[in-house]
């Protein structure tokens, strides 16, 4: 608990934990068994909340001898793009290695898993979206423009973990950005004004 973690276990070599329940055959076992190196879960749903699961290898005289892992609540995702935001309306949101939205202000993104790449191949609406979401896959950093439902929106992303596979973007609408930087310019002459008076 002092670290951040919901609940802690172990599974043996076979993935037997010690709940009982045997997770031998699920892919972040195998990974970890298989690469030998610590590995975190994409976005799970545990029956009570949406968690990660960390789990590093147990090795004894250099064989896989099992997983202690612990579960994290997924929330803390939430916690930081909700103090990331730019404007009155801007977002910022966090995807995984798949497109799926895994950090939003809006907990029902991460709920209904919401993948825009995937939202794109039926409503082409939001294909200039899916190609900065499949940029941020890559592990790229940019800056970018998109249309979503007719609003156009300046995106800042970055990559905030190469071994996760996990991406960041920041949007603003592009009106309420030219609105912001209008009122700035216009604070400026007018400062400028009265240090000419």
């Amino acid at each position: 608990e002092r670290n951040g973690f919901i609940y802690i276990g172990k599974m043996d070599a076979d993935g037997k934990a010690s709940t009982g329940q045997n997770y031998g055959s699920e892919s972040y076992f195998t990974q970890c068994r298989d690469t030998m190196k610590p590995y975190v879960t994409d976005l799970m749903f545990d029956g009570e909340r949406n968690v990660f699961i960390l789990e590093v290898p147990i090795i004894t005289d250099g064989g896989f001898d099992g997983i202690v892992y612990g579960a994290v609540n997924a929330d803390f995702l939430v916690d930081i793009v909700s103090d990331l935001l730019v404007g009155d309306k801007g977002v910022s949101y966090i995807i995984d290695r798949n497109g799926n939205v895994i950090g939003h202000p809006d907990r029902s993104f991460i709920e209904q898993h919401a993948n825009i790449i995937e939202t794109a191949k039926e409503d082409k609406g939001v294909q200039s979206v899916a190609d900065v979401n499949l940029r941020m896959m890559k592990g790229e950093t940019g800056f970018d423009t998109y249309n979503y439902y007719g609003d156009k929106k300046l995106v800042g992303y970055a990559p905030i973990s190469e071994e996760l596979g996990w991406s960041i973007a920041i949007e603003i609408s592009e009106n309420e950005f030219k609105s912001s930087i209008g009122v700035s310019t216009a604070l400026i002459y007018g400062a400028a004004l009265i240090v000419i008076v």
